[in-house]
Parts: structure tokens; C-alpha cells; sequence
């Protein structure tokens, strides 16, 4: 379920021909992973020319430098036709944007993705591995975040290499939209959609180019009305979310918005925020992302559509062994103490191989640990007596910097807001060395992702009964749950909580 095709090799003239074909699948858009298994008996046969050969010759079906030049993508333009029409659709369009996904990636499309951009005069983001296509200090770049205030003004989105799901809502308010996907896998159908190119997003950005080039075609002239509203909307957003954090700059535990803050100033600082970062514990993955500026694509990693825990360990050591640019600009690995518990002791392995890593783990003891708060009780009072007081607590304040001390990391606990940049320096310095880093930072663990206050994770808590559900878990079921008959029963209306603010001590009771 999870390759993209898979083949027993049975005996060993199969192999070359089989091996061949396995680096083609895997590299073909969208590339995935492929699994070759070799049987016993084909592994203890012996090898020609000591065996007789088979009936297939001794390399069956094998052709030596079958594609010249194997680095190059098997993909193909647009028909020139359909380019024509693309073109006009987002030149005349008042205010279109562009989405760029992971297929841009893959493309290594960023040079004309920004090219164009900037030819059209389309504001322009970036989604999931693609983040950094168009480097996000760029003028035509809008954050995701600004997009809610874009999107209800848009007449047109673009999507290229774009995969369209559950963070993106399925596209579910958006207007009339052109998808560019190398691969017919990703043209979705749940969109209203103009035009379905099937092409490679380099190609067809470079066709786009060439076209708006050679017939010297303009957009209108309320175009620039519109990218001066999306960088608008982008500064107001940079500026309300540095507020935000700021706002919690002396709070103890630390709260992830400051922390995530300060690790994206410290990069921009040090390195010129080119360091590589792997996304992994669940609350910093809310808050961190939005402050970090990618400069290039691939630059920041998660579990992409999945809910992965621990894969930033992993990955980050990928990375490190992959980009030698890592020795001046370690890679950032932004783990939950969740991740860590699972996949933590492969850090052993960056240790070994005096690979440039810093893991910050975001400590809040637990998994999941905010729902205590804002909807099982103080005391998990809402779950049975023999949970009352553990629920799906770790140990407190576990000294994950101790024990990984011991093996030979370099190693702190932060506990104070304002010693977080000069530990993180520390950090750094000594994975330049070589000397794999770990960062044990205590959290406040009231503050949650916000998505605990989604219709996902409402319908997810529906078991808690009403009586024993926490004030904030109150307010979200009856604010996304509208449909019930609230008023008829005597419920009155409530504010919809801030994920932001720390739970406070009368919101943990029912």
C-alpha cells in the first residue's frame, strides 16, 4: 500500500533488467518508493557464466544505457493549444493566485515559477515540500495564512503540481481553477476547473513564459492593485504574528508561539534562515511553520498528508548525510517529546556519524497532552477512575538532555523564555563541530495545536459527556456543532477559545 510498485526476482538473469526498471518507477512523477524482493533460490543460484545460461540469455531483457541521459524526467509540455488558453485565462483575470505543491518540487521548477510570478504579476505561494519554490521573502510570495482574506476576492487559482486535500479543505470555497499536474493522479475532479493540463510544471511554466513573451501580452492594469493588496495582507500577517508570540515573551512554561518565534530569528541571524528543518512534534508543527522563511525548495520537511510522530529523527539524518551544505547550516529537527519517546534513540546514529543536527524537543509531558486541558479536566476527570491523575501523561519533565548527554550529544534544558536564543547558539555551534545537538525545552502544555478546536477533533471527543466535558471543550462543540438544538435545551452561546492562550485554571473544570 504504500510503494508505488513492487516485483519478486526470482532468478539472478532477472536482476539487471529488473533493477532498471525499478529506479524508472520509483523516479517517475509522483516518484514514490519501490520494493525488489530477491527469492532465496535466486540468490543461491550461481551466477553466470558459471551456471548455464537460461533460456532468456544472461541478462533477460537487459539494455545497457537503455535512456541516455537517465537523469532527466520522463514528462513532456502541454499541448501548445491548451497553453494558449491557460495563458489567457490568468491574464485576464483581476486577481489571480498561484499554488505551487509538491510536483514543483520535483520539477525543480522554482526558476520559472518565479519568473513567472513576477512576468504575470500573480501573487504567489507555496504548499508542503514546495516551500521555498518561490523564496518567501520575495514581493510576489503571500503566506497561506493570508490567504482566508485573498481567497474571498480571488477570481482564478492556478494550481501547479498540486496536491489538493484535507489541509486545503478540498478546495471547497475556492473559485474557477486551471491545475497543471505532470501526472493525471493529481487533476482533481471536486474542483471547478477550467482547464486539466497534464504536463510537467517546468515545462508548462516555461511554455506560459515563452508565449507571454512572444506575443508581448500584459496583464490588466488593476493587476497591480491586487499584488499590492496580497503583500498588504502578507506584512499585516507577519505583524500579527509576531504580536502574538511577543505577547508571550516572559510566560512560563514556555509558550510554543514564543519559542517558535525566537528559533526563526536565531536561523535568520545566524545562517540567513537557510537551514533545513524537519517538522515532526504536533503543537510546534502549528506554530513554528508560519515564522520560518524558506529560500529554497524541499527546505522544510514534514509527514506531508500523514500524522507522522518521530519521523523527523529519521529524515533529519537523511538530510545531513544528503546536503553537504549542512555543515554550515545545521538541520533543525522540531520534535514532540511523543516523537522523541518513539524514534528518539536513532539520534545515536547522528551521533556516530558526527552529523550537523540540533533536535529541539518540545516538552510537554505527554501526547496530546492540551486535550487534559481544554477537554478531559484538570485531573482527567472526564476519563475513568483509574485514568484520573495519568490519563496519556508521560513521567513529568523528563531529562531528555541528560540522557542524551550520555551518549555524547550536546545537551541543554530550557525552562526560561529569555535563555532560549543563546541555549539555541550553543546548539548550533556545536553541530557545526559535529557534535549532534539536543534541546530539552519545557512547554506549556495547556497550549495545543489548535487544530483540538476543529470540527475533526470535536466530533473525535463526542464520547465525553457533556456534564464532564472542560469549559474550552464546551465552547468548541457548541460553536462547531451549530446544528444541534442548543438554545431549545438552555445552552447559552459562548466565545470560541484562542489556541494561543494557556488554559486557564476555571476553563480546565467542566
Amino acid at each position: 500500500g504504500i510503494t508505488k510498485w513492487t516485483q519478486r526476482v526470482v532468478h539472478p538473469s532477472q536482476y539487471k533488467q529488473f533493477v532498471t526498471r525499478a529506479f524508472k518507477e520509483a523516479l517517475s512523477y509522483p516518484k514514490g518508493p519501490v520494493v525488489l524482493e530477491f527469492s532465496l533460490d535466486g540468490l543461491w543460484t550461481p551466477i553466470p557464466p558459471l551456471a548455464r545460461p537460461t533460456v532468456f540469455g544472461e541478462h533477460a531483457k537487459y539494455r545497457p544505457h537503455w535512456l541516455a541521459e537517465l537523469d532527466k524526467p520522463l514528462s513532456g509540455g502541454a499541448d501548445p493549444a491548451q497553453v494558449e488558453r491557460v495563458l489567457e485565462l490568468i491574464y485576464k483575470a483581476e486577481r489571480p493566485l498561484v499554488y505551487a505543491g509538491d510536483g514543483v518540487h520535483w520539477a525543480n521548477a522554482g526558476p520559472e515559477l518565479v519568473q513567472f510570478a513576477e512576468l504575470a504579476r500573480v501573487p504567489t505561494t507555496n504548499r508542503r515540500i514546495a516551500r521555498g519554490s518561490i523564496p518567501e521573502v520575495h514581493p510576489m510570495y503571500f503566506p497561506s495564512r493570508a490567504a482566508k482574506g485573498l481567497l474571498k476576492e480571488c477570481d482564478l487559482i492556478v494550481t501547479l503540481g498540486m496536491k489538493v486535500g484535507f489541509f486545503e479543505g478540498y478546495g471547497a470555497r475556492w473559485p474557477k481553477v486551471v491545475q497543471v499536474a505532470e501526472s493525471p493522479e493529481h487533476i482533481w475532479t471536486f474542483l471547478d476547473t477550467a482547464e486539466a493540463v497534464v504536463g510537467n510544471p517546468k515545462i508548462v511554466l516555461r511554455q506560459l513564459i515563452d508565449l507571454a513573451k512572444r506575443r508581448r501580452i500584459k496583464p490588466p492594469a488593476s493587476r497591480e492593485d491586487w499584488v499590492k493588496k496580497a503583500q498588504t495582507d502578507t506584512k499585516a500577517a507577519w505583524e500579527r504574528l509576531a504580536a502574538r508570540a511577543e505577547k508571550y515573551k516572559d510566560h512560563k512554561r514556555i509558550h510554543p508561539g514564543w519559542l517558535s518565534k525566537v528559533v526563526a530569528e536565531t536561523m535568520e541571524e545566524m545562517y540567513g534562515g537557510q537551514n533545513r528543518v524537519m517538522v515532526d512534534g504536533y503543537t510546534i508543527s502549528d506554530y513554528c511553520p508560519p515564522f520560518l522563511r524558506a529560500r529554497y525548495s524541499g527546505q522544510i520537511m514534514d509527514a506531508s498528508e500523514q500524522a507522522g510522530i518521530g519521523h523527523g529523527v529519521g529524515m533529519s539524518i537523511g538530510a545531513a548525510f544528503a546536503d553537504p551544505e549542512t555543515r554550515k547550516r545545521p538541520v533543525l529537527a522540531l520534535m514532540g517529546d511523543a516523537g522523541i519517546g518513539v524514534a528518539g534513540m536513532d539520534i545515536e546514529t547522528a551521533l556516530r556519524f558526527k552529523l550537523p543536527i540540533v533536535y529541539l524537543v518540545t516538552n510537554n509531558n505527554g501526547w496530546l497532552i492540551s486535550l487534559k486541558y481544554s477537554h478531559y479536566g484538570k485531573d482527567w476527570q472526564a476519563m475513568g477512575p483509574q485514568d484520573h491523575g495519568l490519563g496519556q501523561e508521560c513521567l513529568p519533565d523528563i531529562r531528555y538532555d541528560k540522557m542524551f548527554e550520555a551518549l555524547g550529544c550536546y545537551a541543554e534544558m530550557v525552562t526560561e523564555p529569555n535563555k532560549i536564543k543563546e541555549a539555541l547558539q550553543r546548539a548550533f555551534k556545536a553541530a557545526e563541530k559535529g557534535q549532534t545537538a539536543v534541546l530539552n525545552v519545557m512547554v506549556d502544555p495547556s497550549v495545543g495545536n489548535s487544530s483540538i478546536y476543529s470540527f475533526a477533533y470535536t466530533m473525535c471527543m463526542a464520547h465525553i459527556p457533556w456534564d464532564k466535558l472542560a469549559k474550552r471543550g464546551k465552547a468548541a462543540r457548541r460553536n462547531i456543532l451549530r446544528m444541534l438544538p442548543w438554545d431549545k435545551i438552555g445552552v447559552p452561546q459562548m466565545p470560541m477559545p484562542d489556541p494561543w492562550q494557556p488554559v486557564s485554571e476555571d476553563e480546565m473544570l467542566p
